[in-house]
């Protein structure tokens, strides 16, 4: 079935000619603006990221469920006062008269221009709203967007639906951030339900683990791990002897601390011999305990230095020529469709339930939802394919990972203030990770988990994404944005699927008004033909696919067997608790 067989009518899509989003210099950058105080000129520029140019065809799609109905009036209210002043959300990309040396440059927003209400078919709704909702999420890419504006906008579905009483659908260009920093200033435009006057509260961010990040304090003296105190040299304070005498001056730097003197008899000649030979004893030993904490210290060093240079010749490799084996989660070899029918599905599962199997395990939450994607892939490909052969059956995913430092909601609440980056970038700050996932039937479920938190533990132990970050923005500063694109897709069509991770608050939000039942972030533009994302809000855990409708015909049994694998690693390690609380 064609996207754009069930795709409604629109009444509110901007039917004036659409410029390319890059547009010329001497094109108009004049609109009309609800605040009649601001100006409507360029206030100031600043250059797009080589990152934010590599994402020309692609949108990142957030499906938000409200609890009331839309009051329209409101919600632009509150997208004028909070989303509208955050940089990107009022800039356009504007070139010099050759087309190059693409910029951001600031504009006044018309807040009205970016809120579009749909007609949609009222007998489709009264059947199925979910279904309703789902046909027109996936008829978004096909509508076009008047991108000589900030290419942002709302789209409301004003019925109820199975879990919520209205839906907003928020496409954003993704040169304009990446889906961390836009959900981050997301959250930071809404408010606390439970109190309007505060931001939501957020999940403490886990400490990073591992001897590189521990911190270099001077640990307090015991015998086992720091250097014993000097002691006195083996002379006597009352020798007079040319051999103690020389002695004293080989020692002149040494500085005794405030202690009593050393009383004994001293034979100036046997009594320094024998005392020698302790002394080259407690020498040795200290040179053998410095020598052994200098490999302690080191060795994380080296391993991340090991770990990361096999990464990259294997992400190297995967440009060049390693390709992931046909399997029936991605096209055919060569085949590279930018933009098929894809559909956006998303299932609930509960954070509670998630982090008694990490207790349970001993792991993290990201470990837990390796874990279950791997059951949920092995279920659905022995399902299809029918094999038992496990030997050589793998796939990998293209992680993404933020790469800037931990800031909070009040930090970007300041930026979007301000209007400038002191502690958040802005834009694209991306890393890539390969991660392989294992095809096989486990007879424990948590076999899965284990084998996840296993590959996710290597993969912390190297600056892959770090890497991969910074390379991908110096290529295309070398040679130019072809060669960066060329890497960028080889990437895509050399791997099966993309995964992503997001946190959300830990309380319910209100966001221009409305209470916030879910939010299910996807993306579109990206040639492959299965795209993950978990998200967290409340006490719950969204899983959101974005699912070419050619290779899955039957995402709908594709979203139940993440269900379905979850519920078995939530039973085992049920089955675990009980047994070692017998114990």
């Amino acid at each position: 079935m064609d996207a754009s067989s069930v795709s409604p009518s629109i009444v509110s899509v901007p039917t004036s000619r659409l410029l390319p989003i890059r547009t010329p210099r001497s094109a108009p950058a004049e609109w009309t603006t609800t605040d009649d105080s601001s100006a409507a000129t360029v206030e100031e520029e600043e250059p797009v990221t080589p990152t934010a140019r590599l994402m020309e065809g692609i949108y990142i799609v957030v499906t938000i469920g409200l609890g009331s109905p839309v009051n329209l009036q409101v919600f632009s209210a509150g997208a004028a006062a909070e989303l509208a002043r955050f940089p990107r959300f009022r800039s356009i990309q504007v070139t010099d008269g050759n087309g190059n040396n693409p910029r951001w440059a600031r504009t006044a927003v018309n807040v009205e221009d970016h809120m579009i209400v749909p007609t949609i078919d009222t007998a489709a709704v009264a059947a199925d709203p979910d279904r309703a909702v789902e046909d027109y999420v996936a008829s978004v890419y096909t509508l076009p967007m008047d991108r000589s504006r900030p290419l942002w906008e709302f789209h409301f579905l004003d019925f109820p639906t199975s879990e919520a009483a209205s839906t907003v659908v928020l496409r954003v260009h993704h040169s304009l951030g990446d889906g961390m920093s836009l959900i981050t200033l997301l959250l930071a435009s809404s408010r606390s339900a439970a109190d309007p006057t505060r931001l939501p509260a957020m999940p403490e961010q886990p400490a990073r683990t591992g001897a590189i990040y521990a911190p270099r304090r001077r640990a307090p003296f015991t015998s086992s791990t720091s250097r014993p105190p000097r002691r006195p040299p083996p002379w006597c304070s009352a020798c007079t002897t040319p051999s103690a005498t020389a002695c004293r001056s080989s020692h002149s730097s040494w500085r005794p601390r405030a202690a009593p003197p050393i009383r004994h008899a001293c034979r100036p000649c046997q009594s320094s011999q024998r005392a020698q030979a302790p002394s080259t004893r407690r020498g040795a030993e200290r040179r053998h305990r410095a020598l052994a904490a200098f490999i302690t210290w080191i060795w994380p060093y080296l391993v991340l230095a090991w770990n990361t240079m096999v990464d990259v010749s294997f992400f190297a490799a995967t440009i060049a020529f390693l390709r992931d084996p046909c399997t029936p989660f991605r096209r055919a070899d060569g085949d590279v469709t930018l933009n098929p029918r894809r559909r956006f599905v998303h299932r609930s599962l509960s954070l509670d339930d998630v982090k008694f199997v990490k207790n349970a395990m001993s792991c993290t939450v990201n470990d837990v939802l390796v874990g279950a994607t791997s059951a949920a892939l092995s279920r659905y490909y022995f399902r299809k394919s029918g094999g038992t052969d496990t030997y050589r059956t793998w796939l990998r995913s293209v992680l993404l990972v933020n790469t800037r430092p931990t800031a909070s909601l009040q930090t970007y609440a300041n930026m979007i203030e301000s209007g400038r980056s002191n502690d958040v970038a802005w834009g694209n700050q991306l890393g890539y990770i390969l991660l392989p996932f294992h095809l096989a039937m486990h007879d424990n479920p948590l076999a899965y988990v284990r084998k996840a938190k296993m590959t996710v533990d290597r993969k912390k132990s190297s600056l892959e994404a770090i890497f991969t970050c910074k390379t991908s923005e110096v290529f295309v500063k070398m040679f130019g944005l072809k060669a960066g694109a060329f890497i960028f897709r080889r990437m895509f069509a050399n791997t099966t699927i993309s995964f992503s991770n997001l946190v959300g608050p830990t309380e319910k939000i209100e966001l221009c008004g409305h209470p916030v039942v879910f939010i299910a972030p996807s993306v579109y533009g990206v040639p492959q033909a299965l795209i993950m994302h978990y998200q967290s809000y409340n006490n719950t855990i969204k899983i959101v696919l974005s699912v070419d409708e050619e290779i899955f015909p039957d995402y709908s049994q594709l979203l139940d067997d993440f269900v379905v694998s979850f519920g078995l690693i939530k039973d085992a390690a049920s089955r675990l608790s009980e047994s070692i609380k017998k114990e």
